[in-house]
């Protein structure tokens, strides 16, 4: 019989999604972060973009972790075009990195959403990013 734990465990798993309209944008720069388990591999991001953020130039958004900015997606276009867009397969299954700099010396782990745009500030724009995940097979419960 098998064990409820390698269900769990073999299986992908999502994120929360984070939505971002272009009210939330602080500056020419905002991030963005969106907690993940230790030990998770990032299987692939989806950053999905229902209305385009119509800023005075370009408009795009890097997906990291807390190390590495654009491990998972990097200057994705949300300017251009409404769609449904993924990390590149050379992105995808990477693990997500620790984060030790904070007050407490603890690590944090969590996917690093940044939304950068030049000229204007957007006076439209709307989008949802999450990632699914996953974690390497437990010998015990495999």
């Amino acid at each position: 019989m098998e064990s409820i734990l390698s269900r769990v465990i073999n299986v992908p798993q999502t994120s929360r999604h984070k939505r971002i309209q272009h009210s939330d944008l602080t500056g020419t720069t905002t991030t963005f972060d969106i907690p993940l388990p230790k030990d998770a591999i990032v299987d692939q991001v989806v950053c999905l973009v229902k209305t385009v953020f119509n800023s005075g130039g370009a408009a795009t958004t890097n997906v990291g972790d807390l190390v590495t900015g654009t491990a998972y997606m990097s200057a994705q276009d949300i300017k251009s075009a409404v769609g449904r867009f993924v990390s590149p397969v050379a992105k995808q299954m990477v693990a997500v990195q620790a984060y030790t700099a904070t007050d407490d010396g603890e690590a944090e782990y969590a996917m690093r959403v940044t939304v950068t745009y030049a000229g204007a500030a957007p006076t439209t724009g709307d989008m949802y990013v999450w990632c699914n995940y996953r974690f390497e097979p437990n010998e015990i419960y495999s």
